[in-house]
């Protein structure tokens, strides 16, 4: 072999040499991989999941966490409001049951497209989920990336998915939900109580006080007695206004947001009474529940009630405070007042 086809050859191999160490463990950390098809990407999280005391959430930039205070899982950012504790449980047991299925890019430039760019980044698409226990020690973390649903019974769900410590990302097999907003972990709905059940309701607003009570089948005003025609309709919204009853958003302790205007008591036909108090915040509407009874629905209405308040639809406020106004009959158009002349 001639001196220079030597030189060449020894330079060629320092290149490669030095490319192998630049673009392979310096991009890739050797953890990442040695994962085989099918291998969980947790192989321990499943036995200590009972563990998890906290798990934090970020995406485009915002951050939030979920703590577990004895038996059930809260969110600090919302007073600690309970969580639907199955969500959590949903999402933990996802993360358990990951399987590699194969690898993909180590290119932080494609992270993106599949979504696991960095999730600290404002509109990055990839969601960081961090599972720590009581102790703060790490239990699992990762970015989770776009997901790919079943689409048949003979499929299986897919999601891209990295470890945020390391370049390589992955195809994992597996279900896997994570919320990237607060209110989304929460049950938003208050109490669904079926009008039927409601006897009796007063409403004091101002200095005005209506009191409601059924009537062959429908809910008539009989305080004041006297008054002027009223739509039924409204009435009816009246007494419907603990159906599907549900907030937005909702903040802790004893005192009511804003500026308190009304209030409203509905009794149940077993003595149960629900009390109301509204409250504006600007344009919000806020409320504040508070049960007296002793059957299983009191005590399971006064543990959702809570020391909280709820920011309600302002459309809920024609149902809960109406005034007597409100509640007239709209005047029939006089006619002729479309003001159309003869002949046209």
């Amino acid at each position: 072999m001639k001196p220079r086809t030597s030189i060449i050859l020894a330079v060629i191999a320092a290149i490669v040499l030095g490319a192998g160490w630049y673009f392979g463990p310096h991009q890739t950390p050797v953890a990442a991989t040695e994962a085989a098809a099918g291998t969980l990407l947790f192989p321990g999280l499943g036995g200590t999941i009972d563990k998890a005391a906290k798990i934090e959430i970020t995406h485009a930039g915002r951050h939030f966490a979920i703590l577990r205070k004895g038996d059930e899982w809260t969110l600090p950012s919302l007073g600690f409001y309970p969580v639907e504790a199955t969500k959590v449980h949903a999402m933990l047991a996802g993360l358990a049951e990951l399987r590699v299925r194969a690898r993909r890019t180590a290119d932080p430039a494609e992270y993106a497209a599949i979504g696991v760019d960095d999730p600290s980044k404002p509109g990055a698409g990839g969601t960081l989920v961090a599972v720590s226990d009581g102790a703060g020690h790490a239990l699992a973390s990762l970015i989770v990336g776009h997901q790919n649903y079943a689409m048949a019974g003979d499929q299986t769900e897919t999601v891209y998915v990295r470890r945020p410590e390391e370049n390589q990302s992955w195809l994992a097999e597996g279900a896997l939900s994570i919320d990237t907003e607060p209110d989304l972990w929460i049950d938003q709905s208050i109490a669904n109580i079926d009008h039927a059940k409601v006897v009796h309701v007063a409403i004091t607003r101002g200095d005005e006080t209506l009191v409601f009570a059924p009537k062959d089948g429908k809910l008539a005003l009989i305080a004041p007695a006297q008054h002027a025609a009223l739509e039924s309709y409204k009435l009816d919204t009246v007494w419907r206004a603990l159906e599907d009853l549900s907030f937005s958003t909702v903040r802790a302790g004893p005192v009511l947001p804003g500026t308190a205007f009304a209030q409203g008591v509905y009794t149940l036909a077993g003595g149960t009474t629900i009390k109301v108090t509204l409250a504006h915040e600007g344009k919000a509407l806020w409320a504040r529940f508070a049960v007296a009874g002793t059957d299983a629905e009191a005590k399971r209405l006064a543990q959702k009630f809570g020391d909280w308040s709820f920011q309600l639809g302002e459309w809920r406020e024609s149902a809960l405070a109406p005034t007597l106004d409100d509640l007239l009959k709209t005047p029939p158009a006089a006619a002729g007042a479309a003001g159309a002349a003869p002949g046209q």
